[in-house]
């Protein structure tokens, strides 16, 4: 009996393997030729292509962050050259005004509790310009 689905199995599936066979063969072939030839064999030269493309991104992927680290140092330089030509000293004086707000919560057993909170309503700053600072 499996001798007969084997013999089934070879019938329906020859075209497949009959294909694969002369593939292997000249692929074989192919390759004999090349070494005749002195050339590398295709796996050869399908592993060098992966690293040269392997080195091309690394490459490119390096020169990406190396010019965004560079954009970003210049953008760095450029923000503390801006604050150097705006910037202004001040001495300057502070008033808050602070304000509370008393809660009362019952709870459900008739106790009441009082929460008292406590927070700035204002804070206002006075400057006071040196005068060698405001002539410029």
């Amino acid at each position: 009996m499996t001798f007969f689905i084997i013999i089934i199995l070879l019938v329906v599936l020859w075209p497949w393997i009959t294909k694969w066979v002369k593939g292997f063969m000249s692929r074989r072939a192919e390759d004999a030729i090349r070494r005749m030839m002195g050339m590398p064999s295709r796996k050869e030269e399908q592993r060098r292509r992966k690293e040269s493309e392997r080195k091309q991104a690394s490459t490119s992927q390096r020169n990406k962050r190396t010019a965004a680290a560079q954009e970003r140092e210049a953008d760095r330089r450029e923000a503390v050259r801006s604050m150097k030509e705006n910037a202004v000293d001040v001495e300057y004086t502070e008033y808050k005004e602070y304000s509370q707000t008393e809660i009362s919560v019952e709870n459900a057993d008739g106790k009441t509790r009082i929460y008292t909170e406590s927070q700035v309503t204002d804070a206002e700053f006075v400057e006071i310009k040196d005068q060698k600072n405001e002539t410029k």
